[in-house]
């Protein structure tokens, strides 16, 4: 694996920029992971503990939270910033400057133009939504009425007919109705919110 490599952005210029790797991370074979570049900040990020199965590719500046799991050769455009708990399947191909929130799943051999709220599974060429992840919310422990109020918010996202921004409008108010929940249910307002790319529709 090349773990620190120059980037591959014809803009760099041998500039002072870093990678910022956690711990606990396994890295399996022929992987890359560049450095940042100056006009993405000069860092790119991995956290802790993910599994980063062979011929990965984390390009210049993407931003990896904890416990994700990137299957062999999925590939990560610049810029790129996944969640925790993100899966990505074998072959996925991340586009620069997406956005995929946490505990999200894009099936294998997806190709990722817009950002991927959390908690949402993806798939196919361009992806397209396809549900809630509960069964990764069951086995990280959340519980079934936050599991429930998901499939409701996904269902006001995406078969309502609203707007993005009617649709954020809505979410805030599943936000009020069950205080328990209301953390799971506002990092999906708040991702659909500051969407710089657009949901994947």
């Amino acid at each position: 694996s090349a773990i620190g490599g120059v980037p591959q952005d014809k803009k760099y210029a041998g500039e002072d920029t870093e990678l910022v790797i956690g711990d606990g991370n396994t890295v399996r074979e022929s992987c890359t992971i560049s450095l940042g570049t100056a006009g993405g900040g000069g860092v790119t990020s991995v956290g802790s503990d993910n599994w980063i199965m062979a011929s990965v590719h984390i390009a210049h500046d993407c931003i990896v939270g904890d416990h994700t799991i990137l299957a062999n050769n999925a590939t990560l455009a610049g810029h790129v910033t996944l969640g925790d708990w993100v899966i990505l399947g074998g072959m996925t191909a991340v586009h620069q400057f997406c956005a995929v929130g946490a505990h999200a799943m894009a099936a294998g051999g997806s190709i990722v133009l817009r950002d991927v709220p959390p908690y949402v599974i993806c798939s196919g060429n361009p992806a397209e939504p396809r549900g809630i992840n509960s069964e990764g919310l069951k086995r990280r422990g959340l519980d079934a009425d936050t599991i429930n109020l998901l499939r409701r918010a996904y269902k006001t996202l995406y078969r309502d007919g609203l707007t993005a921004a009617d649709a954020v409008t809505a979410l805030g108010t599943l936000v009020g109705e069950s205080p328990p929940s209301a953390a799971a249910i506002q990092l999906l307002k708040d991702f659909v919110q500051n969407s710089q790319r657009g949901i994947v529709r």
